[in-house]
């Protein structure tokens, strides 16, 4: 899906009018196309339009029987797609809708792991508080807060030291510790002493 100069005009107009927003040509699209009809990459217009932050229309195709679980052919799912970018509303409306909070792509990358790396504040909130575990490892073992803070993710890294502070363990520490070293690895150094100062504070509320 590329930008509009550069959007491939032959997907089906479903797709189309979903990543352009385009209600009135939704509508009149899916008196043509299957709702859950996708590109050569499995791409479908909840796909489309969640990613773009239309609300309007995802509620619409959400309605008109779309699958929002459904996978590119990579495993990325419509909200796993959409927790890069999409509003704290647009991931409450998938949820609710049915959307699977920790499903992972072939990767092992889940929309907790997506919303940390790319600083998506208002995705790592609603995640969390549906349920999202904030220690799922992706395939190269890095949870959601060592992605926030290999990309110097400093306030999405504070939420997640938040959610560990509400529930320390000692997964927790190795997290947060894991995190520090990482972050110190890329060079964002007050990051990293805020990470390795959370581990220490929960190694010590922890201790006997």
């Amino acid at each position: 899906m590329g930008d509009k100069d550069g959007f491939p005009w032959e997907l089906p107009d479903v797709i189309r009018a979903a990543y352009f927003g385009d209600l009135p040509a939704l509508v009149r699209s899916l008196q043509r196309d299957d709702v859950n009809t996708s590109d050569g990459c499995g791409w479908t217009a909840l796909h489309a339009a969640a990613s773009m932050n239309h609300l309007a229309v995802v509620a619409r195709l959400i309605s008109a029987g779309a699958d929002v679980n459904s996978r590119t052919s990579d495993g990325m799912t419509v909200l796993c797609n959409a927790a890069s970018s999409a509003s704290g509303s647009m991931i409450r409306l998938l949820i609710r809708a049915g959307a699977v909070v920790g499903a992972a792509d072939a990767s092992g990358t889940t929309p907790l792991h997506r919303a940390a790396e790319w600083d998506n504040l208002a995705a790592v909130r609603t995640l969390l508080r549906a349920g999202a575990d904030l220690g799922a490892l992706d395939d190269a073992q890095y949870s959601p807060l060592m992605r926030a803070a290999e990309s110097g993710a400093a306030v999405v890294s504070a939420e997640g030291v938040r959610a560990y502070d509400r529930c320390p363990s000692h997964d927790a520490i190795v997290d947060l510790t894991l995190a520090s070293l990482l972050a110190s690895e890329f060079d964002h150094m007050s990051l990293a002493m805020e990470l390795l100062s959370a581990s220490q504070r929960i190694r010590r509320s922890m201790s006997p």
